[in-house]
């Protein structure tokens, strides 16, 4: 089996004779470009000033040349620019088309730099002296129309800086129509020459044509999209080869647009009506003999009475009073050595209600256990401006690989999906092991995303209280750099921006 080097040499030099073609389309770049903008800038003055320069008293011939000039120049700048990789990528025939394209730029500037000789000095010393005055001079006026076109003007020029602008356009719409020529004729030559040796070549080796344009058709694809691959891949590696204070200008920005693009609305908290009261809300609803209930109870048993019926609900937990006998039940219900928060839910467990159950690392829980939230000055200053290595990268590659198409661009980590024993309660432990993951995704989410973890730097040595609206960063704890996975709050809002009804 051949070796790729082989076949990239095989490959260069079957294809010899179009590297030309792309060298050449390469360098009339630059030509291209400042030959469009002359046109462009003679095109606009003469737009903006249709009564003095296209009232019949100049050349009607002006113009329309530079309008020609203005549109070819700009067309044939963007397609040289746009065409020149596929134009090396594409196999021959198929890349005629690029050709025949080439072929018409070059009759239409051919044609608009003749247009331009009639109206247009051919050498600068013709604008010299009296030249700019003397040229296109109307009979019976005393301005020529170099002189209304500096005058008229939008910035500061002279007739005879006019006068050699349009002669050294018109050079550019010389050797630009040559060029184009030229590469339309090496390209349109090249392309059947190989194609006809192509041809002879499957007839020796008793290959069908047609098959073999399809399978050379089918390729386009893969080698459009490698070389963009290739061309996004040489710009990152640019931007990380250049100096810190500039990537990290730019990282900022990007970072802090991206979290302006996430802000999420505040959320809004609704409550319904109490039901029907009944013997055991009445009596649950006399808080001295509810609190001397509580001690001799789990805090999984005290949630599942309040919702034994709305009413018992109101007397147990009503709205009005809710945060405050929620933290009461906390302090007074199970043990108080071995109080915790079951892993799935918001319930409180201890030794006497807690159940052990393995379960897989979730990539979620990871993000939660590991990124801390810094301000944005300490974001700036330790995390941005901090990283020694030149090329070094700021962002967090130590988590599970984030599901979907999302892994390819945040978390690169593949860590093995161990087991861990998690503290369980005992509403929690009858639902099996994928229902328990799918709840404590949900809450993790939610906890990703609430504006608490969010309210202060953690940041050893800042401690900053962040109680404004702003962007939030998030660092890992482990590497100390930036966490740029979407599970994370992005913006951070006000307390006055989460209403309760």
């Amino acid at each position: 089996m051949p070796s790729r080097n082989s076949n990239v040499k095989t490959y260069i030099k079957e294809n010899a004779s179009r590297w030309p073609v792309a060298v050449l389309r390469f360098i009339i770049f630059v030509p291209f470009g400042i030959y469009q903008g002359i046109a462009k800038n003679h095109w606009n003055v003469i737009k903006d000033h249709p009564e003095q320069l296209q009232d019949g008293v100049f050349n009607h011939l002006i113009a329309k040349g530079e309008h020609r000039a203005k549109t070819w120049g700009i067309l044939g700048f963007y397609w040289s620019f746009t065409v020149w990789l596929p134009a090396i990528i594409v196999p021959p025939p198929f890349d005629l088309m690029f050709y025949a394209v080439d072929v018409v730029v070059a009759v239409m500037l051919s044609i608009t730099t003749h247009l331009q000789s009639k109206y247009s000095p051919d050498d600068m010393d013709s604008c010299t002296s009296t030249g700019s005055h003397e040229w296109q001079l109307p009979p019976g006026h005393n301005e020529s129309f170099f002189e209304a076109s500096a005058r008229l003007n939008a910035t500061s020029t002279t007739p005879a800086a006019m006068c050699k602008s349009y002669v050294e356009e018109w050079q550019y719409g010389i050797v630009l129509s040559l060029f184009c020529s030229l590469i339309a004729f090496l390209g349109i030559t090249s392309s059947i020459i190989i194609f006809l040796k192509t041809v002879r070549n499957n007839r020796r080796q008793r290959v069908s044509n047609a098959k073999w344009l399809l399978q050379t058709a089918a390729k386009f694809p893969k080698n459009l999209f490698a070389v963009g691959v290739g061309l996004v891949y040489i710009v990152l590696l640019a931007f990380r080869c250049l100096p810190l204070t500039v990537k990290s200008r730019v990282r900022y920005t990007r970072r802090y647009a991206d979290k302006v693009m996430r802000k999420k609305p505040g959320v809004r908290h609704l409550s319904a009506a109490g039901g029907k009261p009944n013997s055991l809300a009445d009596f649950l609803s006399i808080y001295d003999i509810l609190m001397s209930v509580v001690p001799y109870l789990h805090y999984i048993d005290i949630i599942n009475l309040s919702l034994a019926s709305k009413s018992v609900h109101e007397a147990v937990l009503p709205d009005t009073d809710y945060d405050r006998r929620i933290t009461h039940f906390r302090m007074y219900t199970c043990r108080a050595q071995s109080r915790k928060q079951c892993w799935v839910c918001t319930n409180q467990i201890c030794n006497g209600c807690r159940v052990f159950r393995a379960l897989p690392q979730t990539y979620l829980y990871h993000h939660l256990d590991n990124c801390r939230s810094y301000c944005s000055s300490c974001y700036w200053t330790h995390v941005q401006c901090s990283p020694p290595v030149r090329i070094a990268c700021v962002s967090c590659h130590c988590g599970p690989r984030s599901p979907g198409i999302g892994g390819l661009f945040h978390s690169h980590g593949n860590p093995r999906n161990k087991c861990v024993a998690r503290s369980v309660c005992w509403q929690c432990n009858i639902l099996l092991d994928k229902e328990l993951l799918l709840r404590r995704e949900a809450r993790t989410r939610a906890e990703l995303r609430e504006g608490k973890r969010a309210s202060k730097c953690t940041r050893e040595g800042c401690g900053k209280i962040l109680n404004g609206s702003g962007p939030s960063w998030w660092v890992c704890k482990k590497c100390r750099r930036e966490c740029t996975d979407s599970v994370h709050l992005a913006w951070r809002k006000k307390c006055r921006d989460v209403e309760v009804v």
